[in-house]
């Protein structure tokens, strides 16, 4: 107990001696900041005070200023990460109204399947920019989930409009089969 107290009365006095020496430093260049963001005159009309109250928190400025830039970067990246996702989604929604626009037993005109196989490589390039942990923030299983069956079945679908013959409509039913898969489970889970 004794200990305790000793190490208080060292390390108490240093920081408030710390923050009021800091304090004195922070007080001139907030009130320069405030005078020159602001104008002269309305610092001299209350802004002096405004300025010093604020310099009060030089503490929590400085520590934004050092490390929530990291921050704020780090979720500036999950941010473009989690665009890569929703645009690789879109895509593959473009490919499935274009397949989906004819009747049952028509034909795909070539054009129709060059689109198809466009926003296929789109959603499978854009899927690329995304990482497992940026997925795990919308959902626990959505990283394997997208993984396994997302991008596995885009990647079987672009094979099989590679090839042609009996491999090809294997991998057509393999990826279609994956991606209704995670079609049904990301309506399930994420569009509630």
């Amino acid at each position: 107990m004794k200990s305790i107290k000793k190490a208080l009365t060292l390390i108490l006095p240093t920081i408030v001696y710390v923050y009021f020496i800091g304090w004195v430093f922070a007080i001139p260049y907030y009130n320069y900041q405030y005078a020159n963001n602001n104008g002269f005159m309305k610092w001299v009309f209350f802004g002096e005070v405004v300025a010093t109250y604020e310099s009060m928190g030089w503490p929590y400025d400085a520590y934004q200023h050092n490390f929530g830039k990291r921050t704020k970067a780090l979720s500036t990246e999950a941010e473009k990460e989690l665009t890569f996702f929703n645009l690789s989604i879109e895509s593959i929604s473009k490919a499935n109204n274009i397949t989906n626009n004819g009747k049952a037993w028509e034909v795909i005109p070539d054009e129709d399947i060059e689109k198809i196989k466009f926003h296929l490589q789109e959603a499978l390039s854009a899927s690329e920019f995304v990482s497992s942990k940026s997925l795990k923030k919308l959902h626990k299983k959505l990283p394997i989930m997208y993984e396994t069956k997302f991008r596995r079945g885009l990647k079987l679908m672009i094979e099989g409009f590679n090839k042609n013959g009996e491999n090809a409509t294997a991998d057509f039913i393999s990826a279609q089969k994956m991606l209704n898969d995670f079609g049904d489970w990301y309506v399930e889970n994420l569009r509630k």
